[in-house]
């Protein structure tokens, strides 16, 4: 498991929508985890970007 930041941003790239620190396996891990989260707050996101820390 490692640590990643994923960020949530606008589909113009302009602003952040969200943005939170998750464990996972892979980037694709994290972004899916992060996806729930954001369905399970009725926060729709945009583009979502994952990087290790």
């Amino acid at each position: 498991m490692q640590m990643y930041e994923v960020v949530a941003v606008s589909d113009d790239m302009e602003r952040e929508i969200a943005k939170e620190i998750l464990y996972a396996q892979d980037e694709d891990d994290a972004i899916d985890q992060f996806q729930e989260l954001m369905k399970e707050r009725k926060i729709a996101c945009g583009i979502c970007m994952a990087q290790e820390l």
